[in-house]
């Protein structure tokens, strides 16, 4: 049983270690490490919570351009759930006069070591900042959360969602001066339902050959298995980053991306482990909102650099002009410093623990409901976030359509934790995994602190991210600090957590969560646009997930991108026919107009 006093004897022993361990960091490093995070079309990793996974398919939702909307993001939550206040940095004002050339270098918080194929990658926020530079996304997130075409013109539906029609913009043109046709459309499609991972997204095209149909020279229609009304979302990321057929033809596809964005990639562009070189496309089909010529910049340098403190330091000596950065610990010493962009508090990732249902003693849901009862959150959030941040009661942040005040998630109750684990009866060492980050191994030592001192044997296995990634869509694990969900679109969370896709082998549904609750669901969501049934959708998934403890949650992600005063135009960025896009979200941004001074 824990002995009295646990959070005041914890947070002293805690602090202690932490106050020596930072001690030796200064006295040997003289301020100066960074922070790391990994995939996206399964799995990744990140700093302020661990692992980060990000869709392969998408994260956005709202209005196809027949007026149906795939999700309203911004729909209202009841009037008895206000969500708590959190302060918001304004976006940036676009300057009027922006200065031609130059070159921008940003510091990522984790190489991509799978390369630059949208079908065959794991894309975590680092990558995802990379592929918008050299690629056009077929949708993108508008500022109030919805999706809109982007590099497409249009997407438009039957009435029961089981046609799609996709039609790209005119006059385009890949990199390797090859047309953005229709045919070069089908065939990225065919690719990512190829993909080993991404093609568990796409089941709902069957058979690629037949299911689509060239229209003519700009417009494809795909016919899917079943409705799916949230289908054009799935776009907005990974699937959505539109790759010349000769990428997918070329037998280094991973090396070199060809696509039709803002900047190139010339030869001998990456450099693994050391940096990616983007370079002015200067046959971009994009002008800015005066009618000016887009990219501004001329050439953008990315360098992996996976410690934080080593990030910071490099923004501060200048060897670079931005990063992006997911501590909450770091948020007042940036402000101090550096300019800020701070994402929304809608639509934030949550961190948490992701628990391996099908290894004991996790198929039990007493073991997971004993391990959330020995997690106090708040001294969680007070050590690992600062307090700069919320803690979080399911995967859907504030302001978010699903959110709720009270989910019913388990509060900290260690008398009960333990006794409920002594009831499970499993007395072998229980091992949580993260990344090799150091961040992360401090917020993995504080939870096994936790765990160990209400009866729980913890023990930490520490691995390079690919690696992590790898055991975790591969269920080689039973407990990893993790980082994902936004609840911008169900459509997407459906990868994460449907049934189907909690298979043998390698899954998308990393935890192997079976739920019919869950599952029923994803199936109403296919059927329906309207904001108010899908948010009502959504909390029975946020309610289910508290009952049967499917992850340990611990608070909603904060990013930000701090960058120095030469930088402009940081978060612009406008979609046409729509407006300006989301300035930040999960981490990725798009430098298609930013410039220097």
């Amino acid at each position: 049983m824990p002995k009295p006093n646990f959070k005041s004897k914890l947070l002293w022993r805690y602090s202690v270690g932490l106050f020596l361990a930072l001690a030796l960091v200064a006295a040997a490093c003289g301020g100066g490490d960074d922070s790391s995070s990994p995939a996206d079309t399964t799995g990744g990793s990140q700093a302020t919570s661990g692992t980060d996974a990000s869709t392969p398919g998408g994260s956005s939702n709202g209005e196809s351009s027949n007026g149906t909307s795939a999700t309203d993001a911004s729909s209202p939550n009841p009037d008895n759930q206000t969500p708590p206040d959190q302060p918001e940095t304004p976006v940036e004002t676009p300057k009027s006069n922006p200065v031609y050339g130059g070159t921008l270098t940003m510091g990522l918080e984790a190489e991509t070591g799978q390369g630059w194929n949208p079908a065959t990658t794991q894309c975590a926020p680092s990558c995802h900042v990379i592929m918008r530079t050299v690629f056009d996304s077929l949708f993108y997130e508008d500022a109030d959360g919805n999706f809109q075409p982007y590099i497409l013109e249009s997407a438009t539906s039957n009435d029961d969602f089981t046609e799609w029609t996709f039609t790209l913009r005119p006059n385009i043109s890949f990199h390797d001066g090859t047309p953005a046709n229709s045919a070069a459309l089908k065939r990225h499609i065919t690719e990512i339902t190829k993909g080993f991972l991404t093609g568990q997204v796409l089941t709902v095209i069957a058979d690629p050959d037949n299911d689509m149909e060239i229209i003519d020279d700009l417009s494809l229609l795909i016919r899917l298995s079943t409705p799916v009304a949230s289908f054009p979302p799935l776009f907005s990321g990974q699937l959505g980053y539109f790759a010349a057929p000769s990428q997918y033809d070329s037998d280094d596809s991973a090396q070199r991306p060809i696509g039709t964005g803002p900047f190139k990639c010339e030869e001998s562009c990456w450099k693994v482990d050391e940096e990616f070189v983007a370079t002015r496309n200067p046959s971009y089909w994009k002008q800015d909102s005066e009618g000016r010529q887009l990219p501004y910049l001329d050439r953008i340098i990315f360098r992996p650099i996976p410690d934080s403190d080593t990030r910071q330091a490099a923004l501060s000596s200048g060897d670079i002009n931005v990063i992006h950065d997911n501590s909450p610990l770091d948020a007042p010493d940036y402000a101090e410093e550096f300019n800020v962009l701070v994402e929304e508090q809608r639509f934030r990732q949550t961190g948490y623990v992701l628990i391996n249902h099908d290894r004991s003693p996790f198929d039990d849901v007493r073991a997971r409901r004993a391990l959330a009862l020995c997690t106090d959150q708040e001294l969680y959030h007070l050590l690992r976030g600062g307090g700069n941040t919320l803690v979080a009661n399911g995967p859907f942040s504030p302001n978010t359509p699903g959110w709720l005040a009270d989910t019913g998630y388990p509060s900290f109750d260690p008398d009960a934790g333990s006794a409920l684990w002594e009831e499970v009866g499993y007395s072998e060492q229980i091992s949580i995994s993260t990344s090799n980050d150091p961040f992360n191994r401090t917020s993995t030592e504080l939870l096994a602190e936790m765990w160990n001192d209400c009866g729980i044997d913890i023990g930490i296995t520490q691995v390079d991210q690919g690696q992590l990634i790898t055991n975790a869509v591969g269920g080689n694990f039973q407990l990893v600090l993790w980082r994902n969900h936004t609840g911008i679109s169900l459509e997407i969370e459906r990868i994460w957590w449907h049934s189907d896709n909690a298979r043998a082998g390698f899954s998308v549904n990393a935890a192997r969560i079976r739920n019919p609750v869950i599952d029923q669901a994803f199936e109403d969501v296919r059927q329906t646009t309207d904001p108010d049934e899908l948010r009502q959708i959504a909390e029975r998934v946020n309610l289910e997930f508290a009952q049967q403890v499917h992850n340990i949650w611990l608070f909603w992600s904060l990013w930000q991108i701090i960058y120095d005063d030469s930088v402009q135009n940081m978060g612009v960025l406008h979609i046409p026919d729509h407006g300006p896009a989301l300035p930040a979200y999960e981490g990725r941004i798009n430098l298609t107009e930013v410039w220097r001074e």
